[in-house]
């Protein structure tokens, strides 16, 4: 009994070694456009490509900074975050308020829209005449929005869509009695308070003879490895601050596989350690 306990606890150490190792968080390509009926486009026309391409940067590092749990980019990936910057739909004459518009479009086609109110057409008036002075109302503005509406806005409307694997060797792990889902993410990687954000939890079992099935058991808590569980497992301290997911209701049928979607993200930052973590565990 004890050799068969020792061996699949040096089985499962090694794995969650390999899950930690090439865990990555979900890429959305950001394209971002100005639309061509406001003072802001007519300002800037001799110089729109690059205060788009600037606009465009700032949209991405407010986002990696407050939507934690995805890698935002330029690079080409499947599912894309096109966001333009136009006026109130509806409004009318030379001046107008301006909003941001979201449409994300996932790998499939689906696609999901967000919108809010982000520069105010009295303030912009004085900083249309120069590309720094507008692109640093528009970093403020932008910045005070992720503040008040990271949560309620975008993941609400746009990002609860974003599913993060669990791993395929180990979904899930049980101990007396108790199963729960590992998302291989330490939580100063997806910067987030996991016992006040909520999940979705899908995961794929094995029905033998190459059949599979999909169960959705509810995420009843959360909890972190922690340091009591690297000592009985004699894990490595890269897995301390991974994300435990507590399951109820899930079948005994083998797991090989799942997804875990966030569907309420309560940010929060963690003192940097990474000077402690060998790069070999670096999750991106």
């Amino acid at each position: 009994m004890r050799t068969t306990l020792f061996n699949f606890m040096i089985k499962y150490i090694l794995l969650v070694f390999v899950i930690i190792g090439y865990a990555q968080k979900p890429k959305i390509q950001l394209n971002m456009d100005i639309a061509e009926d406001t003072q802001i486009h007519l300002s800037f026309e001799d110089s729109l490509d690059d205060l788009k391409a600037k606009a465009r940067d700032t949209l991405i590092k407010g986002l990696n900074e407050y939507i934690g749990f995805v890698n935002f980019t330029t690079e080409d990936a499947p599912d894309k975050l096109n966001v333009s910057l136009a006026k109130k739909i509806g409004s009318t004459g030379g001046f107008h308020d301006y909003w941001l518009y979201f449409e994300l479009v996932d790998a499939s086609g689906s696609i999901s829209f967000h919108q809010t109110p982000l520069l105010d057409n009295d303030e912009i008036q004085g900083v249309l005449s120069r590309q720094d002075a507008f692109l640093n109302k528009f970093g403020h503005d932008w910045r005070d929005y992720l503040k008040m509406s990271y949560n309620n806005g975008l993941v609400k409307n746009l990002f609860h869509r974003v599913a993060l694997n669990l791993s395929n060797n180990i979904p899930v792990i049980e101990e007396g009695g108790l199963k729960e889902a590992l998302l291989p993410f330490r939580k100063e990687k997806l910067k987030m308070d996991a016992r006040l954000s909520e999940f979705k939890v899908v995961v794929k079992l094995d029905l033998g003879d190459g059949r599979t099935t999909s169960r959705e058991p509810k995420a009843s808590f959360a909890r972190f490895f922690d340091e009591d569980l690297k000592e009985r497992f004699r894990a490595h301290d890269s897995l301390v601050g991974c994300i435990l997911l507590g399951l109820e209701n899930l079948p005994n049928i083998t797991p090989v596989g799942g997804t875990v979607n966030i569907t309420k993200y309560e940010r929060k930052t963690f003192p940097n350690t990474a000077s402690n973590v060998s790069e070999e565990f670096e999750l991106d």
